[in-house]
């Protein structure tokens, strides 16, 4: 039975529109806010085009009419004239500039007002969120601060964010700060082809860098291959083969591919004229083209960008810091979903539902579909039920190797000492032999 209230109330999600959950009325006065605004912006701007060009005009016409010798009592009316000609210009502008200000506040006002109450008191009681009015209630304040601040320093504005610390007075902002100067100088030597800095912190953190089975330091590997092919380009073969013995032998497992390539792709060196010889007699071969090519031909750039790519991922996963901003992607996959949210709360409103969501599941009754981009961890979805996996409700794998949610192996099961058979192959198994998956 509430499969069915669920399946019917997705239904009529689909159906409503967004006129349904914001009133016309509202649209209809924020667009006369607009309007307005843009009517005002475009006065404000002819105008101060106006008032300056004339005090620019009529400063020009003061000075070519002074002579060589000006008079003690000629500079002084020529200044009090210049002063009351640049006075009347600001009262000029900030009348209009004051008009534009008020509509611009205007707008604000009816947008924090009136959209706030639109569904905002639904939504509270749906999903049990207490929000005041100033819009405080979900974060402590300092830490909204912090996050602000924190914002500003990822995407690389620096001046802002010391700006907002300083006002806000936020006490750790130097702290806050400090990860993301250092990544945004190393990866800047990065891209001007420096290795020296981005090496030296690679080895500093060899440990945290190491990766699972086959994933061996990447970012190590990326590097050193860089700075084995330049030791190639200005000191030759013998000079690079040392280097690869000193710092490449250890990425054998996990980069045996990539090794191989870039060892064996020394036979069709260029020699003095420091170029990989592919095109011409010495490399006719196709497949020595499609093997060597990527290292040694053209593409020497695009494996700079990858290990910027890539000492940014990893620089971000070792100091525990966002490669992107929080606020950002909270505010921008917010806004992706809460057209269906303020949909789910009209729905739930005229069901009658409102208010038992909260208390009764931790789990929303419709889908919120994200692009690839706005998932950070990976999830399984359980064949047999189709439903993801939760803290409660784990991933567990047979013996066979087939993976299923727990509650439906004790479906299947009904008993933990029961005996039962995997629904995918002939394999039998029991409940106790079966190991919780952890997924990262």
């Amino acid at each position: 039975m509430g499969v069915e209230k669920n399946h019917d109330m997705s239904s009529s999600l689909r159906d409503l529109s967004v006129e349904e959950y914001v009133p016309p009325a509202y649209i209809v006065e924020a667009e006369r806010h607009v309007s307005n605004i843009e009517r005002l912006n475009a006065a404000c701007a002819r105008e101060t085009e106006l008032a300056m060009d004339g005090l620019v005009d009529e400063l020009e016409r003061m000075v070519s009419g002074l002579s060589s010798s000006v008079s003690d009592t000629d500079a002084v009316e020529a200044k009090q004239k210049v002063e009351g000609m640049v006075k009347d210009t600001v009262s000029r502008v900030s009348k209009v500039t004051k008009a534009l200000h008020s509509g611009v506040a205007k707008y604000g006002k009816h947008v924090d007002g009136d959209a706030r109450s639109v569904d905002l008191a639904v939504v509270q009681k749906i999903f049990g969120v207490t929000v005041a009015p100033d819009g405080t209630g979900c974060l402590p304040r300092e830490v909204m601060k912090e996050l602000i601040v924190e914002h500003f320093y990822v995407t690389r504005d620096f001046e802002c964010g010391d700006c907002l610390a300083e006002e806000a007075g936020v006490p750790n902002a130097e702290e806050i700060k400090q990860p993301y100067l250092e990544l945004l100088r190393i990866e800047n030597e990065l891209k001007r082809h420096s290795l020296e800095d981005a090496l030296a912190w690679v080895a500093v953190h060899e440990q945290q860098l190491q990766g699972g089975v086959g994933r061996r330091n990447r970012l190590g590997f990326l590097l050193h291959r860089l700075s084995f092919l330049d030791v190639l380009e200005r000191e030759g073969r013998l000079k690079a083969i040392e280097y690869g013995k000193r710092h490449l032998r250890e990425f054998y497992f996990g980069h045996a591919t990539g090794l191989c390539a870039l060892m064996g792709g020394m036979l069709f060196y260029g020699g003095e004229s420091s170029s990989m010889d592919i095109d011409g007699q010495r490399a006719e071969s196709h497949m020595i083209k499609k093997r060597y090519k990527p290292v040694y031909g053209d593409q020497r750039e695009t494996m700079w960008e990858e290990a910027v790519e890539e000492f940014r991922k990893q620089y971000s996963r070792v100091m525990g810091k966002p490669l992107e901003s929080p606020l950002l992607v909270s505010v921008a996959a917010g806004s992706a979903v809460l057209p269906t949210l303020l949909k789910y709360a009209k729905v739930a409103e005229k069901t009658k539902s409102a208010g038992t969501f909260a208390q009764t599941s931790h789990e929303l009754p419709v889908e919120l579909p994200l692009p690839d981009e706005f998932y950070f961890h990976s999830t399984f979805a359980c064949p047999v039920s189709k439903e993801s996996n939760t803290p409660s409700d784990p991933p567990q794998m047979l013996p066979c190797g087939h993976c299923l949610n727990k509650s439906s192996i004790y479906r299947i099961a009904k008993s933990a000492t029961r005996r039962f058979k995997c629904p995918y192959c002939p394999q039998e198994t029991v409940m106790t032999e079966c190991k919780d998956l952890h997924l990262f």
